[in-house]
Order: C-alpha cells, then structure tokens, then sequence
C-alpha cells in the first residue's frame, strides 16, 4: 500500500516535458543586445534546456552545465576601429541609413570569416532542434537555417521593431505615422517630416532588395558556401519574431500575429547594491542622479567641449551625480563621481534617485520607464532620438540635442525635471502601466519558442503579405498600371482635343475662304 502510495504521488508531481539543442546566434557587436538576448538564453536554460550561444560578445553562465558559448572573435574591436562615434553624430538621416547598411554587411563579412563561425558550421547538421536569430542589422546568420537542415526557427530583435522588420514579415508600415528608425523629429510629424519619413522607409526597402541582401548573399558563400538557398525561403521558414516592444507603452502599430511584443524582458528583480555604491546611494541628502550613455557610448570618447560643458553643469548641482566613464578624470566637482562600471538596473531602484541623464538606447529606456525614474535624454544615433522622443511625449523626460548642448541648457533642463513634480508623478504612472500585464514578459517569450518547438515550426500566424513580393505589398504594380493607363487616357483626350480642335478651326477656315 506505501508502496502504491509513493507511486501516486511521484506520478501526481511528474511533468512531463522537454529539452531542447537551441543555437542562439546573433551577430550585433553591441554589450547592450548580449544582456538582452542572455536574460533570454538563461530562462530557457533554466527550463531545461540546452542553448549554444553564437555572438560577439557572448555573456559567460553562471555554472549553467547546459548553457554553450561560441565568439565571433575580434568584431567588436573591428567596429570601435571602423566607426568613430563623432563622425556618426554629425550624420544627416540618410547618412545613417547607407551607415546601418555598411554595419549589416561589415559584421555578415567579419563573423562567416571567424574562427568561432568555423567551429559552429563543424557541428552535425541535426544538432539543434530549434534556432533562435537575431535579424536587427541583416539577414545574414538566416543562412543557419539552411546549414542545420531546416530547425524550427524563430526571429528577435532587442533593437524594439525596425520597420523594415515588421514589413519583412507581414505587418503594414504606414510612413504616415511609423518612424524609420533612423528618423530624427520632434513629435508629431508635419508634412516634410511625412515626406522624409517616406523617402527613408521606401529608400530601406530598396536598398535591402536590391543591394544588401545581394551583398549578404555575396559574403555568405565563403562561409556557408556557394549552394545558398534563395533568402526569401528562409524568411518564410521563421515561425514567428520576437520584439522588445511593450504594447501600451510604446507607439501602437498594426502587428500580425506572428510578431510577438516581448519589450523588457531584460528586466529582473534587482540584486543588493554592492557596498561602494549602497554607501554613495544612502549617504547623499540631496539624492541622486546617474549619468550612462550605455555600452556603446563612451563618455571618454566625447569631444572636449562637450564634456567641458557637461563637467560644468554638473558641478552647480547640489545633488550627487555619479557618472559611468570609462577612464579617470582630473579636476572633478566635488559631487562628481566617476566609475568605469555601475549596476545600473539596482542604482534606478534606489529610492534616493532623482534622474537618469541617459543616451536612450531601448534597453536603458525601458529599464528607467519600467522603474518608474524620469530621464534627460542625449540621444546620439539610430533609434535614440525615437526612444528619448517617446518618453518627452509621455511627459517624463525632456531631451537635449548633443550637437547644440552647453552648460546652461543642460543645467536648465536637469533642474526643469528635478524642481518640476509632474516629470516624477508621470514616471511612477507609466511604470505601473508598464508593469501590469497578465504575464512577464520573458516567460511569454521562452512560452512561444517552446510552442514553436512544439509543433515542429508553424505558420498559422503569417498573414499572406510574408509571402508576397514588395512590390505586390507596396502596391506598387497597381500605381503603376494605374499611372499607364492614365498616360494613356490622358494622350487619347489629347489627341481626340487636338483632332476636334483642328476639323472645327478648319471648318471655320473653309466657310471663311468660300465667303470670301
């Protein structure tokens, strides 16, 4: 009967489930996207399954026993080689748009060329039961899909949803209101910022068809070979993408069902603050404000003026300011402190601070909304001028523009949001908007990965636009039937005008002469 007993039970407790061989590969050399796509990885190591990390930069385990890393040695110091960040800021829209391109086809280049690259393709082409793909900046590593025999395969993007992106698989990018990523505005859109919008999102998808998918493939084939499957086959072999967008946050769009908002899944319960930072946290009567530009930004990078202007202003604060540099600085105020590393997901927790002076990357954004900690923005490239731009319309941040900024515009906006309480109230509003969901949104990431492996892959959610050419979506055969026929009418009633015109004027001219 105890016997009986211990059975039932073990059996009552058993649940049934499954591991899964994932390649998770990404080839974006940005620390910001590592921290991202890791917090994904370690959910679905912690479920059970195993995960092969294939990155620039890949985050180490924490003495997971199933969780792989494999690196794309060497791209990011090409890229801190390559682009030089004040020359990216003096860029005009479209600069940055060709720029975004020659990111997409540098990394695709350096990563089939890398030791790390040879070492994934040695592995037998059953070894993954599903792939992950991070398509941010090209469409480069789809080409796994072939090489592993076709796993079920899922797209993500911690870069929020590009346009290009969500028009890839099917949803309806209207430029009326949905910003090119590169797009730099200030709210509402008049008309010449429709008409740049437009020229920007048209101008992405042409280059994408008739250039960089071309150079891809060209890259391509001296890694994977010259055997390439068409890229329009893999894209329509991806299940479904997930997005770092947060619905009710960030700007509403038409989604199809097969993009899956997924935004700050990043966002873990903060850890204890170490004791350096718990005792400059704790001890300040003022409070606080934390100055990061983020990963990819250095501050020590900067051009002299500019942090001349910055180190000004700060200096007139009564508050602490504690400022992630990268190296030392001499003749600091003395309420500046500098440290080349900050926990910056437990400083944003602390009750003693007032404000985050911020680049708005979308992760930085999203953690100081989330939190609930007003921000000054600085944006810098891409889509940072979008995310500071979104949280100025919610009323919880104000931004300044880098290639204008001095010590009193910064200074009058830093005191604006501390003196000003609605920039505070606002923040604390939004977070709780953005913390009220029925489900985290990491756990509903790792739900649809597992229901893609589930059922071997699916494509019940692509809307039949994922499979038709841009020019059928855009409509473009239509507009251009429609404008030949209208050339067409217009030169019959031309003629037709011109053939009456003449037989009455020569009527005219004959009743004229007979009179005569």
């Amino acid at each position: 009967m105890k016997f009986v007993l211990i059975f039932l039970i073990l059996f009552i407790n058993y649940v049934p489930s499954f591991a899964l061989n994932i390649l998770y590969a990404h080839d974006v050399p940005s620390p910001s996207h590592e921290i991202w796509n890791y917090e994904l990885a370690a959910a679905l190591v912690a479920k059970g399954h195993n995960v092969t990390m294939f990155s620039p930069l890949p985050k180490q385990g924490q003495g997971q026993k199933n969780y792989h890393t494999i690196q794309i040695e060497g791209l990011l110091d090409r890229v801190k080689d390559v682009f030089n960040l004040n020359d990216i800021i003096e860029n005009n829209d479209f600069e940055n748009l060709l720029l975004y391109h020659h990111w997409g086809t540098f990394t695709c280049e350096h990563t089939v060329q890398s030791k790390g690259f040879s070492k994934l393709l040695s592995y037998p082409r059953d070894s993954f039961d599903l792939i992950l793909v991070q398509y941010s900046l090209s469409p480069c590593l789809l080409y796994l899909i072939q090489a592993f025999n076709y796993p079920p395969t899922v797209v993500t993007t911690p870069f929020l949803l590009p346009a290009f992106l969500a028009e890839t698989f099917g949803s309806d990018v209207q430029p009326a209101y949905i910003a090119s990523y590169v797009l730099k505005h200030n709210g509402k859109f008049t008309f010449f910022d429709r008409l740049r919008n437009f020229a920007l999102l048209k101008m992405d998808t042409l280059l994408r068809h008739f250039y960089l998918n071309d150079k891809i493939k060209e890259y391509a084939t001296k890694g994977f070979g010259k055997d390439l499957a068409p890229l329009d086959s893999l894209i329509n072999h991806v299940s479904l993408v997930l997005c770092n967008t947060i619905p009710g946050f960030h700007h509403a769009q038409p989604l199809a069902p097969n993009i899956v908002p997924v935004g700050g899944l990043h966002i873990t319960p903060a850890k204890k603050l170490p004791e350096e930072f718990m005792h400059i946290m704790d001890n300040t009567k003022d409070g606080v404000i934390l100055m990061s530009f983020g990963t990819n930004i250095h501050s020590a990078n900067l051009k002299d003026d500019k942090k001349n202007s910055i180190i000004k202003a700060l200096g007139q604060l009564k508050q602490t300011v504690l400022w992630k540099f990268d190296k030392d600085l001499d003749n600091l105020p003395k309420n500046v402190i500098i440290r080349k590393w900050v926990p910056q997901k437990e400083i944003l927790a602390h009750p003693n601070l007032k404000l985050i002076i911020s680049h708005g990357g979308a992760l930085s954004s999203v953690e100081a909304s989330a939190i609930g900690v007003p921000v000054l923005g600085i944006p810098f490239l891409l889509d940072q001028n979008a995310n500071i731009q979104l949280l100025v319309e919610k009323k919880v941040a104000l931004k300044v523009d880098y290639t204008t900024m001095t010590s009193e515009v910064l200074l009058d906006n830093i005191n604006e949001i501390l003196n000003n309480p609605v920039y505070a109230k606002n923040s604390k509003k939004i977070s709780k908007m953005i913390n009220d969901q029925p489900q985290k949104p990491l756990e509903r990431a790792v739900f649809w990965i597992e229901y893609v492996a589930r059922h071997n892959g699916t494509h019940a959610f692509d809307p039949a636009s994922k499979y038709l050419p841009f020019y059928i979506t855009s409509c473009l055969d239509i507009y251009l039937f429609a404008l030949i026929i209208s050339v067409i009418v217009f030169y019959v009633l031309k003629k037709g005008f011109n053939f009456i015109k003449n037989t009455v004027f020569t009527k005219r001219q004959s009743k004229k002469l007979k009179k005569k």
